[in-house]
């Protein structure tokens, strides 16, 4: 079997926002005995250059695209008079999508899986001329990130924007699950969500959800017996990661911990975003441990600590790392 798998980042390095799911997913399926062609959009070809040799060492067909996805306010304007979702007209590229067609006339493909559907409307038309199975795999409903955010911040323009933008991704969304043969949901919460906004017939029929999966691995938690007296996080530098720790730093931890006898240690790039105030962290019993590349050496270190955290305000879904 022959599969197209369509991400909106490179999955790989593991640690970056998303993608350790997707990676694992896809090194399984490879060990399965699936041949994949592998392709998403960088802005750089160049910088990713090691985590592109990475991923075809692992034996799949890789195809990056150079592509601008950054947030520009020239871009968002012009979006005005689109009916589609910045972000998912920000994704899409006529260039692209004649690569990916060049691609698939010379290997041939039995599947297209895409993994977010802002990413959908290649797989939509590659279905369309090919007539090619194809499978959604919603890891967030986009509408629900973009209503957190719109919830969560406290900038008029960025609410008003977000409000924007989530009428258009409110509309467009659930239209597009339809138009799949089958949408897999990573979390049961989002599947029964979205069954109550489509008919009954159909979500029957093409809706299901497989809970998001990573390694299983030995469980050094519970081999580690004495436990350092504080609590851990760690996370990549996403807004909806830095924004939800943000919240727990002045509406949780600020209140309490003076009476926890506990530090409270943080890791991963996220760590860049709180370095000016390291000074006054540290005062609260807050340590900013920073990034660690390997991951058997970062999950030492977190079965040390009594507990793990992870605040959530901003996202939906499941998180990941709480399983890792």
């Amino acid at each position: 079997m022959r599969l197209l798998v369509l991400t909106s980042r490179i999955p790989y390095p593991w640690w970056f926002y998303g993608v350790y799911t997707i990676y694992s997913l896809i090194k399984h399926l490879k060990n399965k005995g699936v041949d994949i062609l592998l392709s998403f959009p960088v802005n750089s070809i160049q910088m990713n250059k090691e985590n592109i040799e990475h991923l075809i060492s692992m034996g799949m067909k890789v195809l990056p695209f150079e592509m601008d996805t950054s947030d520009k306010i020239y871009r968002i304007l012009l979006n005005i008079g689109s009916k589609t979702p910045f972000k998912w007209e920000k994704y899409f590229s006529e260039q692209y999508l004649v690569e990916i067609e060049k691609w698939l006339k010379k290997h041939g493909v039995d599947l297209i899986q895409v993994h977010t559907p802002h990413m959908s409307k290649y797989a939509l038309k590659l279905r369309e001329q090919y007539d090619i199975l194809s499978i959604l795999r919603v890891h967030d409903i986009n509408f629900n990130q973009v209503k957190s955010f719109m919830d969560v911040t406290q900038n008029p323009i960025e609410k008003l924007i977000a409000y924007w933008q989530y009428r258009k991704t409110l509309k467009i969304e659930p239209q597009v699950w339809k138009s799949f043969e089958k949408v897999i949901f990573v979390t049961k919460q989002d599947y029964i969500q979205a069954k109550s906004m489509v008919e009954y017939g159909q979500a029957e029929s093409s809706f299901t959800y497989i809970y998001d999966g990573i390694d299983i691995k030995e469980n050094k938690w519970l081999k580690t017996n004495q436990k350092k007296k504080a609590f851990c996080f760690a996370s990549s530098d996403q807004i909806q990661n830095i924004l939800s720790l943000k919240w727990f730093i002045n509406e949780i931890w600020r209140q309490i911990y003076k009476d926890l006898d506990y530090e409270f240690h943080i890791y991963g790039v996220v760590c860049n975003f709180f370095k000016d105030k390291s000074a006054e962290l540290a005062s609260m019993k807050i340590k900013l441990c920073g990034f660690i590349e390997d991951v058997d050496e970062l999950e030492n270190k977190l079965s040390d600590y009594a507990f793990f955290l992870s605040p959530t305000v901003v996202g939906s879904g499941y998180r990941t790392k709480i399983l890792q």
